[in-house]
């Protein structure tokens, strides 16, 4: 916040440009967030599970959005120093530069995947909780939630390239899930 007398900084994440994969993580994160949650606002056990697997989907269409946008635009304003249109003209240099997007996705996907695990991880041992979390009344349950999202984020920091794609996410966030019932 700034004024012409003084700044402020209230959260240095608003004042922060930083790598793409940033902001599609903190997305993506926070779903998973809502999707761990789940277990904690049920009255019936099972009774949430069309909304977990909203919450799931919703991942997966997420990133699948994003990339298809990215992509779009990439071929459509071929413009810019690192790979700039001059360098591509013929067909086998198109061929390789398509290459080298889907390289530069799969390379996007692995920093959102990792971000997505810092940002899980920062919301529940952070100082700014999520409602969905801390709004869980029996502190059992809470903890069972917090401790799943937690295994979640740490697997996606520690290992981000072993994920391929978002389903491959989704699956074990549902397999966490089911294994701590």
């Amino acid at each position: 916040m700034a004024t012409p007398e003084e700044t402020k900084i209230i959260d240095a994440e608003f004042a922060f440009f930083g790598p793409m994969g940033f902001d599609i993580g903190a997305v993506i994160g926070n779903l998973l967030l809502a999707f761990f949650a789940q277990d904690g606002h049920e009255s019936i056990r099972g009774a949430r599970d069309e909304y977990r697997a909203w919450l799931l989907q919703t991942v997966q269409d997420v990133w699948r959005e994003f990339a298809d946008r990215f992509l779009t635009l990439w071929r459509a304003q071929p413009a810019g120093d690192a790979y700039h249109a001059s360098l591509f003209a013929d067909e086998p240099s198109q061929a390789a530069l398509e290459t080298e997007r889907q390289s530069y996705l799969r390379q996007l996907f692995f920093d959102t995947a990792g971000f997505a695990g810092v940002k899980m991880i920062r919301r529940i041992l952070g100082l700014a909780h999520v409602e969905d979390l801390e709004s869980i009344k029996d502190p059992e349950t809470r903890s069972q939630c917090e401790q799943n999202a937690l295994r979640l984020g740490r697997e996606l920091v520690v290992n981000a390239a072993r994920f391929e794609n978002p389903r491959s996410i989704c699956d074990l966030a549902a397999c966490v899930q089911h294994q701590s019932q």
